[in-house]
């Protein structure tokens, strides 16, 4: 999510390429990239030891083999480290056009993990449309998310004015993006819960109703950030206010992640 948040901002952040940010924002995402590889590979042993039973067996060649050869998950999640070492490729090499194609690959890379998972359950035309509303959300919470983390390196050592033009190049999309990933969060808790009554005496239904909650508290942070702070930025004490807003909501974002990591190996409650 960061490494797709961060190139798709730095594509209109252009004039930052000679600049001190730049360089950090380079460095930042090349580990970034690193460990989106190595959480690829270690996400698929730990499918595999879940699916053999043993966890003993995570690094089995045999078990590895018969997963990412004989397994539905096996066959995307392949896809998804071949995809994980192009971004790599991309990252660390010096291509024309790095920015945009950094942005493609880790959209790619984002969006196809809605092919696992709940996504992964439905067939038909509801699969088809559940992991579309999926992928919409991913992308959407993406560059939400991973842009936010992306404007403190942006804003490091910028005038108020500068700030301000980058903070209203981030926001025009940022409010579309919030919309979408509102709208396919709810799309998606339609999609995948099917016992409403008893939600709220789940584990699932806890977490999704800590998620919502957060995701409300970033909403809030984003409103207050957009619409309050960003108009009085010229003023030494709303910009020191707006960099620890964006601080509280970059943390808020990480928890809504964790949220959502733990929801991905929950059931969500069955119809009685």
């Amino acid at each position: 999510m960061f490494v797709f948040g961060a190139s798709a901002v730095s594509l209109w952040l252009r004039e930052m390429a000679d600049q001190p940010q730049h360089r950090v924002v380079e460095t930042v995402l090349k580990g970034a990239v690193i460990l989106c590889v190595i959480s690829a590979l270690l996400w698929f042993a730990c499918v595999a030891a879940a699916m053999a039973g043993d966890w003993s067996r995570a690094a089995d060649p045999d078990i590895l083999e018969t997963v990412l050869f004989n397994t539905e998950f096996g066959t995307v999640w392949g896809w998804r480290i071949v995809v994980s070492l192009l971004l790599a490729i991309a990252a660390f090499w010096g291509l024309p056009q790095r920015p945009l194609v950094l942005t493609l690959l880790a959209a790619a890379l984002l969006a196809t993990i809605a092919l696992t998972g709940h996504a992964s359950m439905d067939i038909g035309d509801r699969g088809d449309l559940h992991r579309a509303t999926d992928a919409v959300h991913l992308l959407a919470g993406g560059y939400w998310i991973g842009g936010v983390a992306m404007l403190p390196l942006a804003l490091r050592g910028r005038d108020a004015e500068a700030a301000l033009r980058i903070l209203n190049r981030f926001s025009a999309f940022g409010i579309v993006a919030v919309v979408l990933v509102l709208l396919s969060g709810i799309g998606n808790a339609v999609f995948i819960i099917h016992g409403w009554p008893h939600l709220l005496a789940s584990v699932y239904g806890e977490i999704l109703l800590a998620k919502v909650a957060l995701a409300g508290v970033m909403v809030t942070l984003a409103c207050l950030n957009r619409w309050v702070l960003m108009p009085g930025l010229r003023q030494a004490s709303s910009l020191a206010a707006l960099k620890s807003s964006i601080g509280v909501e970059i943390v808020v974002g990480a928890l809504i992640l964790l949220a959502a990591s733990v929801l991905g190996t929950v059931a969500p409650p069955a119809p009685m």
